[in-house]
Order: C-alpha cells, then sequence, then structure tokens
C-alpha cells in the first residue's frame, strides 16, 4: 500500500464524478476545491522522523551516515543550534531557510564549510544569521524517499535543560516518528527516562539507538582474565535502556526495538566503500528496522487521509438525501447549516480568546520575574558577605520561579493544542497535515546557569611568638609601638561576590525573558496557522452553501451522485477496516542477531605469559596513581581515605581496578548500582561513590562519614558529553561538603575511548582545559585519563611537573617512542597519541600550574 496512491486515486476519481456535468460541477465546486487541498497536502507530505538524543551522542554522525556524505557538523560541544532536515534528493545539497522568508542554496562544493557557518553554534553563536530551518538532501540517503529526517538541537547541555524540552514540546507533534540516539555508556538514566517520559505523552512510534557500541571494552578481572566479552557488557546496557523504558510504561520494552551500532564506524564504511566494516557498524540493522516501521506506519495514514473523505462524503450524503426526501426542506436545512456556520464561528472565537488569554497570563509572569529579580539582587545586597547560604536560597527561589513559568507555558501548550485540534477535528480538518510548514525554530540559549559566586578574602592577624625572646619582644615592641614578639599570620575564607552575583543573576532574567517571549511568540504563531486554516474552512463552507443554493441541481442528479457517492462510501469502509486489521495487529520486536563466541583452548605458558602481560601493563597505571596520592599529600598532608567519586558505576570500578588495583565481586558491583556506595580496600580506605545512585538516608551518613579523617579525592566526569558533565557537577552534592572541596580533587577523564574512536582527542582535550580554568574545584588536583592504555595518564602528569609547558610534541612523542614502544602496538594509538600530546601542549602553553 502506497503512502500515498490509494487516497489520492479516490479523491481524483471524485473530482471526475463531481466534475462529469457542467451543472453537477459548479454545484460542487468547493467540494472539488476541497479535495485538490488534500491532494496538494498529500503529495507533499513526509513521514517525519524526529532525531532527538542527548548532546555529543553522535545524532549527526549518525545522520552523516544516513546520508552518505560527512557533511553536517560533528564536535564535542553542542554544535547543531539549528533544526536541520535531511531526505533523498537528486543531488548533494541544502536550502537555507531564514526567519525573514528568504532562503540560499547551497551546492555540493565545499557544502560542510557551508553548513557550519549557518548550522553550527560555533560559528552561527546564538543564531546571529537568524536561521530558521535548513534543508539537506542527498542521493545516497538510506532511508525510503517517503522518509525525512528532522535533527533537533541535543538535550541535556548545561543549564538549557529546560529550554531544550520545550523545543521537543513544539517538534514532537510536527513528526510522525521518534528515533532517540544515546551512547551505550555515557548518559543519565534520569534524563534518558525524562526524555523518553516526553515522547511516550505525545504518543510517537520510537526507536532507541546506542551508538558508540566501537567504545564498548570488555570486562577483565584480576590477572586479566575476561569476565565479560564486549558483546556481553553491550547486551547489559541494552537491558539498562529497556527497563528505563519498562519506568515509563510496562508495555514499551515489548514494542520498542533498541539498536546498537557504531555510526563513525557507519561512516567511515561509506567512505571507504568498505562492505565489511559497514555490515560491522550495524547501520543495516537500523536501516531494515525503518523501513520496516515507515511501512507500518502507512496504514495509519490511509485511515487518517481517508476518514477525512469519508466524513466529507456522508455529510454531502446527509445533506442531498434531505433535499432529496423533501425538496421544499431547503429553508429548513439552510437554517441548520447557518446554526452549525455560526457555532463554527464561535469555538473559532472562543479558541482566538483562549490562545490570547494564556498569552497574557504568561507575558505577565515575565513581567514579575523581573521584579522578583531585583528585589532577590536587593535582598542578596544586604546579606553578610560570609551567608552563603541564604544566597543561595535567594537565587534557589529565583530558578524556582523561572521554572514555573517554563511548566507552566509547556502545560498550556499543550491544553491549548488539544483544544486547537478538538477545533479543526470538528471541521474534518487535521493538524497534521498543516505541519510541514511549522517546524519549530530554535530559540537560541546562551544564558549561563547562575550560582552563588565566590571570591576569597584575606586577614591579617597577630599570634605570639612563644618562649623568653617572645615576651622580651612584646616588652619593648609596646614601649616602641611596635610589633615584635608577634608573627602576623593569613586567614583565609569565602565571601559572596555580591558584584558578579548581581551581575548574572540580571543577564539570565533578561536573556530567560528574550528566550520565553520567543517561545510564546513562535507557539502563537503555530496557534493563529491553525485558527486561519479554521476561518478558511468556515468561509469555504459558507461560500459552498451559498453557492449551492444558488445553483440548485435536478432530483435525478441527485439521484445519480448518492449513488456514486453510496459506493465510495462503501470502498472507504472496506478499506480502512483492513488498514485497522493490519495497524492494530501485534507487532512483535525485530529478532536480534546474538553475537556467538567460539572458546578456543590455550595451554597454561600461553595463558600464564598472557597474565604476565596483562600485569606489567597494569604497572604503570599504579605508578600513576601512587604519583597522584603522593602530590596530594605533599600539597595537604597524609590523608588516610580515598574517595572515587562520579555517576557511573563501571566507570568508577573500571578506574579502581586499573589504578588502585583493587578487585570487586559482583556482590559490591551490584551494591554500588542499587545503593551509590561501596567501601573497598584492606581497611575500607578506598569509598566508591556513584552519586546519581545515592539513597537520600546515604546522603547524610556520607557527609558524616567525610568528615572523619583526611581524604585523596578522584571525581569521574564524562568527557565526551561535557554539558551532562558540567550539569552533575554544578548539582553535585559533593559542593555542599566544604571540609572536601577544600582538599585537592582530581580531575579523571572518565572514558577516553569514545574521544578516540570519534576522531575528537584535540577538541576534547582543548575543550578539558577550558573546563578546568573554570572549575575552582579542580585547581589544586592533577589529571588522569581512564583508558586501558596508561600513556596517556603518565603524559598528563609528566607535563604537569613543569609550571609552564615549553616543550615539543615531537620531543615527548620520541621520549615515548624510545621508553614505552610496548603501548604503542594498538591500531592507530600512536596517531591518538600525537593528537592528545599536540593538545596537551597547547592547552597548557604558557598557563601557570
Amino acid at each position: 500500500m502506497s503512502i500515498n496512491q490509494d487516497e489520492r486515486s479516490i479523491a481524483n476519481e471524485l473530482i471526475d464524478v463531481f466534475s462529469k456535468k457542467e451543472t453537477i460541477k459548479r454545484y460542487f465546486q468547493s467540494d472539488i476545491d476541497w479535495l485538490n487541498d488534500r491532494l496538494s497536502i498529500w503529495k507533499n507530505n513526509y513521514i517525519r522522523v524526529g532525531l532527538v538524543g542527548v548532546t555529543s551522542s553522535g545524532k549527526s554522525t549518525l545522520l552523516n551516515a544516513i546520508l552518505g556524505e560527512d557533511i553536517l557538523p560533528t564536535a564535542v560541544r553542542p554544535s547543531s543550534g539549528t533544526l536541520i532536515t535531511c531526505s533523498k534528493g537528486p543531488k548533494v545539497e541544502a536550502r537555507v531557510h531564514f526567519e525573514n522568508g528568504k532562503s540560499k542554496l547551497l551546492s555540493e562544493k565545499n557544502l560542510k564549510e557551508e553548513l557550519q557557518k549557518y548550522g553550527d553554534e560555533n560559528f552561527n553563536k546564538n543564531n546571529n544569521l537568524k536561521v530558521k530551518i535548513i534543508d539537506v538532501t542527498s542521493p545516497y540517503f538510506l532511508f525510503p524517499e517517503t522518509v525525512q529526517i528532522i535533527d533537533s538541537p541535543g538535550l541535556d547541555a548545561h543549564g538549557l535543560e529546560r529550554h531544550e524540552q520545550i523545543t521537543m514540546e513544539l517538534l514532537l507533534p510536527t513528526v510522525d516518528f521518534c528515533m532517540y540516539v544515546v551512547t551505550l555508556k555515557a548518559n543519565s538514566d534520569s534524563v534518558t527516562h525524562t526524555i523518553l517520559h516526553t515522547i511516550y505523552e505525545h504518543q510517537k512510534p520510537l526507536i532507541i539507538v546506542q551508538n558508540m557500541l566501537d567504545s564498548v571494552e570488555a570486562k577483565v578481572g584480576k590477572n586479566g582474565v575476561l569476565i565479560k566479552s564486549r558483546y556481553e557488557v553491550a547486551a547489559e546496557h541494552k537491558l539498562r535502556v529497556e527497563r528505563v523504558l519498562k519506568l515509563v510504561h510496562e508495555d514499551l520494552p515489548k514494542i520498542v526495538d533498541v539498536v546498537q551500532l557504531s555510526a563513525k564506524h557507519a561512516v567511515d564504511g561509506r567512505r571507504k566503500q568498505n562492505k565489511q566494516m559497514l555490515h560491522q557498524s550495524q547501520i543495516p540493522q537500523l536501516i531494515q528496522l525503518m523501513e520496516k516501521r515507515v511501512i507500518e506506519l502507512m496504514p495509519k495514514l490511509y485511515i487518517e487521509r481517508t476518514t477525512q473523505i469519508y466524513h466529507h462524503l456522508t455529510s454531502i450524503q446527509d445533506k442531498e438525501e434531505m433535499i432529496l426526501s423533501d425538496m421544499n426542506a431547503q429553508e429548513q436545512m439552510a437554517k441548520e447549516q447557518q446554526s452549525e456556520l455560526d457555532q463554527f464561528k464561535k469555538d473559532q472565537v472562543k479558541t482566538n480568546l483562549k490562545v490570547a488569554e494564556s498569552k497574557r497570563i504568561l507575558n505577565k509572569k515575565i513581567i514579575n520575574l523581573e521584579t522578583a529579580t531585583n528585589n532577590a539582587i536587593n535582598r542578596i545586597k544586604s546579606l553578610s558577605r560570609r551567608d552563603l547560604s541564604a544566597c543561595k536560597q535567594i537565587l534557589d527561589q529565583v530558578k524556582q520561579e523561572t521554572k514555573t513559568i517554563e511548566s507552566d507555558f509547556i502545560i498550556s501548550m499543550r491544553s491549548l493544542n488539544n483544544v486547537v485540534k478538538q477545533l479543526l477535528d470538528s471541521l474534518n480538518l487535521q493538524t497534521k497535515d498543516y505541519e510541514n510548514d511549522l517546524a519549530p525554530t530554535v530559540v537560541s540559549s546562551n544564558a549561563q546557569h547562575f550560582s552563588v559566586k565566590r571570591k576569597i578574602k584575606k586577614e591579617s592577624y597577630q599570634v605570639k611568638k612563644s618562649g623568653i625572646g617572645g615576651k622580651i619582644g612584646r616588652f619593648f615592641g609596646k614601649v616602641l609601638d611596635n610589633d615584635w614578639g608577634y608573627t602576623t599570620k593569613d586567614d583565609e575564607y569565602e565571601v559572596l561576590d555580591v558584584e558578579a552575583i548581581s551581575r548574572n543573576l540580571k543577564d539570565y532574567q533578561e536573556k530567560f525573558t528574550g528566550h520565553m517571549e520567543g517561545y510564546i511568540s513562535q507557539w502563537e504563531g503555530r496557534a493563529e496557522s491553525f485558527l486561519f486554516r479554521a476561518r478558511e474552512e468556515i468561509q469555504r463552507r459558507t461560500d459552498s452553501f451559498t453557492q449551492k443554493s444558488n445553483n440548485l441541481l435536478e432530483k435525478q442528479e441527485i439521484v445519480e451522485i448518492l449513488f456514486l457517492l453510496k459506493g465510495f462510501i462503501i470502498r472507504l469502509e472496506e478499506g480502512s477496516q483492513k488498514a485497522k486489521k493490519t495497524t492494530f495487529t501485534q507487532r512483535q520486536k525485530q529478532q536480534e542477531r546474538k553475537q556467538s563466541l567460539e572458546k578456543i583452548a590455550i595451554s597454561e605458558e600461553i595463558f600464564g605469559l598472557y597474565q604476565l602481560g596483562h600485569y606489567l601493563l597494569s604497572l604503570p597505571s599504579k605508578k600513576c596513581w601512587d604519583e597522584v596520592q603522593k602530590r596530594n599529600e605533599q600539597k595537604c598532608g597524609k590523608h588516610t581515605r580515598t574517595l572515587i567519586w562520579g555517576w557511573d558505576s563501571t566507570a568508577l570500578i573500571q578506574f579502581a581496578q586499573r589504578h588502585a588495583g583493587i578487585q570487586f565481586i559482583d556482590k559490591e558491583e551490584k551494591q554500588l548500582e542499587s545503593s551509590g556506595l561501596i567501601l573497598s580496600g584492606k581497611n575500607k580506605e578506598i569509598i566508591l561513590v556513584n552519586e546519581g545512585k545515592l539513597h537520600p538516608e546515604i546522603i547524610n551518613g556520607l557527609k558524616e562519614l567525610t568528615k572523619s579523617g583526611h581524604y585523596n579525592l578522584y571525581m569521574l566526569l564524562n568527557l565526551i558529553q561535557i554539558g551532562a558533565a558540567e550539569k552533575a557537577l554544578k548539582n553535585s552534592i559533593l559542593l555542599t561538603m566544604n571540609h572536601i572541596t577544600k582538599l585537592p580533587v582530581n580531575f579523571v577523564v572518565q572514558s577516553f575511548t569514545e574521544l578516540k574512536n570519534a576522531d575528537r582527542v584535540e577538541e576534547g582535550i582543548h575543550t578539558l582545559y577550558e573546563k578546568l580554568n573554570e572549575w575552582d574545584i579542580f585547581k589544586k588536583g592533577e589529571v588522569l585519563i581512564n583508558d586501558k592504555n596508561p600513556i596517556y595518564s603518565m603524559i598528563c602528569l609528566e607535563l604537569s611537573e613543569e609550571k609552564t609547558i615549553l616543550v615539543d610534541a615531537q620531543e615527548v612523542l620520541l621520549k615515548v617512542k624510545q621508553n614505552y614502544q610496548h603501548l604503542l602496538a594498538a591500531p592507530y594509538e600512536e596517531e591518538y597519541i600525537r593528537a592528545f600530546v599536540r593538545a596537551l601542549i597547547d592547552a597548557k602553553r604558557g598557563v601557570l600550574k
């Protein structure tokens, strides 16, 4: 069943019936116009697939793989600040549509650079070029011609979460289907749950794509013994997302497919025309699945469209049968039809008023926010400069005000969308028919996430010198008005930076106001577009009534038309029933291809050599750990415990195994995942914390525990999704533990494999050191890289010993080759190390440690 063949052929046949005689054509002219409008709409409609995902999950890389061209911007930081659509077309080209209604065609030559200019946040800052949407086409597009993908901005960027949720609320009504892209490892269950729940509320079919399959590592235990293969680890990640699906609704795991793939390998495979690489990327599974889902959607589209025709025909049938039964009933029917039209007009006016009232209420709340912000600034200025807690409470109140406005906007938007839809339904119009022209515009959001700004204040005080010398000095100092006999010491403490807080808060309020006004205007424009369609249809019906009153048909002509219409109505009923059976047949998830591992017997001697090799490879990682422990002791004294803090249980355990040499049993791993806390080591001196899993009752106990003893602290953050990492850090309960944050906090790159596999090593390291300069908590600490190759951590520690970096990358590489040739054996490892060293030296050059 074609997406548009059947309904279009029925519409064309009806036009022929209504046009067979001139008198009949004049009588049914408005019905012919209505059918021609439907044909025009259905001809240009796609099945629209909304591509949503967490920032840096590889959405753009996946789109490049589907397009068959490496043309869309990809980056560690959020890059897609503009909505981009992708579909099949005769040429590789893009058309940029601007907010002023103008457009610009970009040809294949230098297309990637041109797209960066318009669609990359790093080049088109805050959408200064006023781009509304970019349409990209390619003849190599892997999905069917009837599919159009809409790439939305990445979600979960720090400080932008609610704005992007609003973008989703504007986007989801315009799509038929969703693909949600996440990485296999680095993602938050709570963020995934929020996104999936929003998609479920909008009742959109869904495929989940777990990207970066190439970055999954096997789980290795003591002495290098393989505990779980890469395939088994990947299967656990799939179970994890299916558990989140079940939390949204218990039936979702049965009907939502989860595809694991490597978008990077798919891009490389298509570029190199390497069938084996393309097959290993598992992109063919996604293509096959999408084709199947498109076929499943067709009966639904057929039902929606033919139902419109059916209602239109039955309305004609009812009116003409009334005239046929009583040729004098024209006056009564005129009254009834006029009454119906009057009611439609009242409903349309009522809907207009509801939209206007909702806008007025939201705008009033935005105005009130300005007053609340000014009051908050005045209250902060009146505080004691050391009252950080009271300042935080005031800021939290302002944050809550903004969240309330955003939530109220979402609630109002959903409610009024339903009101508008009901109005269009009553007029036999579908909102979906007009969605193609209403893709949401991304409202740029560069407002900073405001927080308590602190600065260090120093106070000097005098302490008496001990001994007889001190007493004598104080005696003569008193006589001669001097400070003899005293030692001057400095005390440092944190105070409020009131000027910075006031400035940031006011800046946030102004930008928030601009963003919300943009969203309200966009939503109002969307509602007005639908209401315009409603007014058009009411006017068409009014004109139709006048036209038919002035061009009455003969009785025989009415009988003939009714006979033909009856045949169409029967065909539509039968077609609809058949399509419903297809639609409601229980769909089974695509069967998974299970990877089989072949077991090979090896001798004890070979296994012994393997264990020895694994042991020797683990020594440099342990040496890096010992070196950091020693450096931190030199800075702040001997520590009694080590705290390893993060948001991913697998990464935490992996880091502790590699660097601290600790082995965990299954019970401990399950405890970390369930409660968020385990104590390990011979004397329970190492504490692992997964903050995302911490039970509320454990948090207070953890705070008390960390008050006893002196700690060395490591924090693991996900560099591939820097926005999510920044959000996690800013909201971390660790920042409330002042006794901990005064100690050296060592930054650990949670997983380096994703950066290597995505060819983003240099960009990732530059981003890391930019953020380290912003994040005061890591100023005293060291940097380690959680990778199976210890060379990256070794280089970090080696170069950090100098106050400034003045060495050449080639010098470092030569030293690595001379002393650690065995660490360069893996494919492309030397290239990754070269990129790493080059970026590290460039990022740290001239920067004081």
